[in-house]
C-alpha cells in the first residue's frame, strides 16, 4: 500500500505502477493562500462517485476529481475495475487546507470492455470533511460537477426530460446515473415517453422495481424532449441514493448531481451567466422546474406562472436574473445555452435560498494542453442581499463588480472573472449563494459551489392555542389544537403521522401546572412540557383539540404572558420522526390583576388606595398578628393565604371586633415552613404580604 505525502511541489512519482496499472497522471498540490469553510452539507466524509454516464463517450485518461480539505486529514479512495475485477485503492494525505489536489481516475477501468458499458465506481472515505468535484475532458467535451456526500443523499428524484434549449430541434439524450451506498430497492417510472435501462425499454408510465447492491450504479436513458413541459422520470428508493444526470446533444455534455426532492424548497433565485469575453451573440439561457406535488404553482417576478403536477417539469427562458416562487417544493436546473457555439452548453443546480451561507472556499478546476489551459476564463458569481453584497470580501479583499438588481426584490445579483484554484468568499451581514463557471473554446462548465442541503419540512401544521383572561386566583386550561395540517407529497413515500409531541413554554413565575407532579418541569425560568397525543387520520384531526394544558395562575409579575409551542415532533407508525413545520395562532394569556411592588413581591392588583398591612412577628413561630390601617367604614376584608407556587391553602374571614381594632390574629398551625404570601382585599383594594413560617 503506498501512502502520498503532502508537498508543495508535484510529485514525480507517487504510487507502485502494479497497484494502479495505467495511473501515470501526477497528482498535483496546488499552494493556495485560502482557509476552509466546511459547515454545509456539500463538505462530507463519505463520497460515491460513478462516471457511467461520460466514460464511455471521452478519451482515455480523462477523468478526474478534485478533493478539498477542511481541515488536514487523510483520504482512502477505493474502486474495482470493471475490465479486470480487481479492487484498487490509494491512501492520500491532505496536509494542508491552503491546496487542493487532482486525482486521475483510469478510463478503462470504469468500463466494461467485454460488453462496452460503463460500470464502476469510485467510493472516498476521509477523516474529516472534504469538498469533491468530479471533472470530465476530452478533446470535445469538458464539464465539472459537485460531488455530494451520501449524507445528503435522498429517495425521491425528478430527472428532467425537457433540458434541450428553447427553438432548437437538435436531439438529445438524457442519461442518468443513479448509484447506491448500501442494497437499495428502486422504482423507476417512465416518463411520458419511453425509458431504456440495457436491453430493457420501459413503455411511458410503466414502472419497473431493481435491487441496487452496494457501491452498485444502475444507467437509464431516455431520448429529450423539446415541449416546455413534460413529465420526468421519477426515481423512487428505500434507502437513499445519488443521482447523477447527463444532457449529450451537438457533441457537448451537461453533468450535474441532482438534488433529491427531500432537499426542496419554495424560493429560488434564476441567476444569469456571464458573457465570456471575445464570444458573439449570447444565446437564451433558461431553467428547469420540477414539482413533486399536485397543483403546483410556479410564480416568476415578470409575471409568468405555470401549474405542474407532481413529477412534472417546464422550462422557462432567462433574460435577466429572477426570484421564483412556488405553492410546494420544487428545484432548478439553470443551463446556460450559447448562439455563436464558441462556449458550449452546461448547467448547475441551484440551492434554495434557505440554504444559502455567509462564508464559502470555491475550488475552480483546471486542465491544461501543453501550455493551453482547457478553461480560458473562470467566474465567480454570487447571489446576495444588497446589504450583505456590501460587506462581500473576495479572497479578503472588497467584492469588486457591476451589480444586477433582481425585479421585486431586495437580491442582487454579481460576477466577477477569476484565476484558478481556491478562492474564499465571505459576507459579514447576511448569507448568499455561490457559483462557479468556466469557459473555453470548446470547454464549458457550471457548479454550485457550496450550499447547506437541508432538508426540507414537507409536512406543515398550523396550530391554534387558546387566549384567555384569568385571575391572579383562576385554574384555567389551555387547549392546543391542530387547525390546518398539510400531509407530505405522496411522491416522497412517507408513511402518514400517527402521534404527535408537542412541546410548550411559559413563564414559570406566573403559571404552574396544575398537576403537582409536573411542577418541577422548568428549565431557567421556563416551564416546559412535552404533550403526546395520537393523531386521527386524514384530515378528521384538523379542528380537533389534540392536547391540554391545566395550569394555576400563581402570583406573578406579568399583566399578560404567551404559551408558546417551541417543537413539534411527527411520528409514523414505526415511530420514524417525519420532517415538519408550523405555525402558531394564539396562546395569551391575560391576567387581570398582577402587578410588583417596592419590595419585588408578586402581587394581585395596583388599587392599594389607602389600606396598609403589617404582620407582627415575621417570621412567625407559631402565632401573629395581622395589623390593617387605612380601611373604609363599614368595608368588609378577605385574607387568603398561598405558598410559593401559588396554591391557595385557607382564607381568613375576620370578625367585626378584629376589624375596627385593626388587628387580625394568624394561627400558624400546621403548615410547613418556608416563603407564604398573604392576600387582603377590601372592597377596591388589593395587597400581598410576603410571610415567613420558620
Amino acid at each position: 500500500m503506498a501512502s502520498i505525502a503532502g508537498q508543495p511541489y508535484p510529485i514525480t512519482t507517487f504510487l507502485d505502477r502494479t497497484m494502479v496499472g495505467k495511473i501515470t497522471q501526477l497528482i498535483t498540490l496546488l499552494s493556495l493562500g485560502a482557509s476552509v469553510y466546511a459547515d454545509s452539507s456539500v463538505w462530507g466524509t463519505d463520497f460515491v462517485v460513478p462516471f457511467a454516464g461520460i466514460a464511455d463517450r471521452v478519451g482515455n485518461d480523462t477523468l478526474y476529481l478534485f478533493l478539498l480539505p477542511a481541515t488536514p486529514t487523510r483520504c482512502t479512495i477505493e474502486w474495482t475495475s470493471c475490465s479486470d475485477k480487481q479492487s484498487y485503492r490509494m491512501e492520500l494525505e491532505l496536509p494542508d487546507t491552503r491546496r487542493n489536489m487532482l486525482v486521475p481516475v483510469p478510463r478503462d477501468h470504469m468500463i466494461d470492455a467485454q460488453n462496452g458499458f460503463a460500470c464502476g465506481v469510485v467510493r472516498i472515505h476521509s477523516n474529516d470533511p472534504i469538498h469533491v468535484l468530479a471533472l470530465v475532458d476530452d478533446s470535445l467535451k469538458s464539464e465539472a460537477a459537485t460531488i455530494l456526500p451520501v449524507e445528503a443523499w435522498g429517495r425521491t428524484y425528478i430527472i428532467p426530460t425537457n433540458p434541450l434549449p428553447i427553438g432548437t430541434t437538435s436531439r438529445a439524450i438524457i442519461r442518468t446515473t443513479i448509484v447506491a451506498s448500501g442494497a437499495t430497492a428502486v422504482l423507476i417510472t417512465a416518463a411520458d415517453h419511453s425509458v431504456y435501462i440495457g436491453k430493457t425499454t420501459l413503455e411511458a408510465g410503466e414502472q419497473v422495481r431493481l435491487l441496487l447492491h452496494e457501491n452498485e450504479q444502475l444507467t437509464i436513458e431516455s431520448e429529450g424532449v423539446h415541449e416546455s413541459q413534460a413529465m420526468g422520470i421519477i426515481v423512487q428508493s428505500s434507502r437513499p441514493v445519488g443521482v447523477i444526470a447527463h444532457v449529450l446533444y451537438d457533441s457537448a455534455c451537461t453533468v450535474e448531481q441532482l438534488l433529491a426532492a427531500e432537499y426542496w424548497n419554495t424560493r429560488y433565485v434564476i441567476p444569469t451567466y456571464p458573457k465570456p469575453a471575445g464570444s458573439g451573440a449570447v444565446g437564451t439561457d433558461y431553467a428547469i422546474v420540477a414539482a413533486v406535488s399536485d397543483s403546483t404553482v410556479v410564480r416568476l417576478t415578470n409575471g409568468e406562472t405555470s401549474v405542474l403536477s407532481a413529477g412534472q417539469c417546464t422550462r422557462f427562458a432567462i433574460g435577466e436574473a429572477t426570484l421564483i416562487d412556488a405553492t410546494q417544493p420544487i428545484s432548478l436546473v439553470v443551463v446556460h445555452n450559447p448562439d455563436d457555439k464558441t462556449n458550449r452548453y452546461c448547467m448547475t443546480v441551484m440551492p434554495p435560498i434557505g440554504s444559502w451561507l455567509s462564508r464559502v472556499v470555491l475550488q475552480l478546476p483546471q486542465l491544461r494542453r501543453g501550455v493551453y489551459r482547457t478553461f480560458s476564463e473562470q467566474y465567480v458569481a454570487v447571489v446576495a442581499d444588497s446589504i450583505a453584497l456590501a460587506t462581500m470580501k473576495f479572497d479578503g479583499a472588497a467584492w469588486v463588480s457591476t451589480m444586477m438588481s433582481i425585479s421585486g426584490t431586495s437580491l442582487v445579483a454579481a460576477h466577477r472573472r477569476s484565476g484558478d484554484g481556491m478562492h474564499t468568499v465571505q459576507s459579514d451581514s447576511g448569507a448568499f449563494a455561490p457559483w462557479i463557471i468556466g469557459f473555453g473554446e470548446k470547454y464549458a462548465y457550471a457548479t454550485c459551489g457550496d450550499f447547506n442541503a437541508g432538508r426540507y419540512p414537507y409536512l406543515f401544521a398550523r396550530w391554534r392555542i387558546t387566549d384567555d383572561t384569568v385571575s391572579s386566583r383562576d385554574t384555567f386550561i389551555v387547549r392546543i389544537s391542530l387547525e390546518d395540517i398539510v400531509y407530505p407529497p405522496q411522491l416522497l413515500q412517507t408513511n402518514p403521522p400517527e402521534r404527535v409531541r408537542v412541546r410548550v413554554r411559559w413563564n414559570s413565575t406566573v403559571a404552574t401546572p396544575l398537576d403537582r407532579a409536573l411542577q418541577s418541569s422548568m428549565i431557567g425560568s421556563y416551564h416546559v412540557e412535552w404533550i403526546e397525543s395520537d393523531v386521527p387520520a386524514g384530515a378528521s384531526a384538523v379542528g380537533m383539540t389534540l392536547a391540554e394544558l391545566r395550569l394555576l395562575s400563581a402570583l406573578g409579575e406579568l399583566p399578560a404572558f404567551p404559551i408558546e409551542i417551541d417543537s413539534v415532533v411527527w411520528l409514523d407508525a414505526s415511530g420514524n420522526a417525519i420532517m415538519s413545520r408550523y405555525e402558531q395562532v394564539g396562546g395569551t394569556i391575560v391576567v387581570n390583576d398582577i402587578w410588583q411592588d417596592r419590595w419585588g413581591v408578586r402581587l394581585v392588583s395596583p388599587n392599594a388606595g389607602t389600606l396598609t398591612v403589617r404582620v407582627v412577628p415575621n417570621p412567625i413561630d407559631r402565632y401573629g398578628t395581622v395589623i390593617l390601617t387605612g380601611l373604609g367604614k363599614g368595608e368588609s376584608v378577605i385574607m387568603e393565604l398561598y405558598d410559593a407556587m401559588g396554591t391557595r391553602h385557607c382564607a381568613i374571614t375576620p370578625t367585626p371586633s378584629e376589624l375596627t381594632d385593626g388587628q387580625i390574629p394568624l394561627v400558624r398551625a400546621d403548615y410547613a415552613s418556608g416563603l407564604y404570601f398573604l392576600r387582603i382585599v377590601s372592597g377596591k383594594s388589593s395587597l400581598i404580604v410576603p410571610v415567613v413560617f420558620q
